[in-house]
């Protein structure tokens, strides 16, 4: 288990985060506006929840500044689908997270450990204190 902590964040992983930004297309703080489950295409008959983030600092890439971010499982019409490590996403939550494309949406690296929740009027963390880079 790694602990990393500033005085405005910390992140709990078992996942190594310098291998989980090496993967990532984006580093950014951003606050969720707005989440929407829907049926996934396919046979199987999964949920996904699309949840739109404004972006307030980007610390890796060029993403938009509101970007829309796709993760498995949520809560349909009284029913619920939780995928196992996937991330939930908040409304009027702020967080850090290492963003993968997926067409054009995004996905969180490594799913719920490339997510770290962000206090309001937190500052935004520098790129070395996420990815622990030297």
């Amino acid at each position: 288990m790694l602990w990393f902590a500033t005085t405005a964040w910390a992140l709990t992983s078992s996942a190594d985060p310098a291998a989980l930004c090496a993967l990532a297309d984006a580093v950014v703080v951003a606050e969720v506006t707005s989440t929407e489950t829907e049926w996934a295409p396919g046979p199987r008959g999964d949920l996904r929840t699309r949840s739109w983030g404004a972006v307030s600092a980007v610390l890796m890439g060029t993403p938009p500044s509101t970007v829309e971010i796709l993760s498995l499982g949520g809560t349909l019409q009284g029913l619920v689908q939780h995928v196992e490590h996937e991330p939930t996403l908040r409304v009027d939550h702020r967080y850090v997270l290492l963003l993968s494309r997926d067409g054009d949406a995004w996905r969180v690296t490594g799913g719920e450990a490339g997510l770290v929740p962000l206090a309001h009027g937190a500052p935004a963390p520098k790129l070395s204190e996420v990815c622990h880079a030297r």
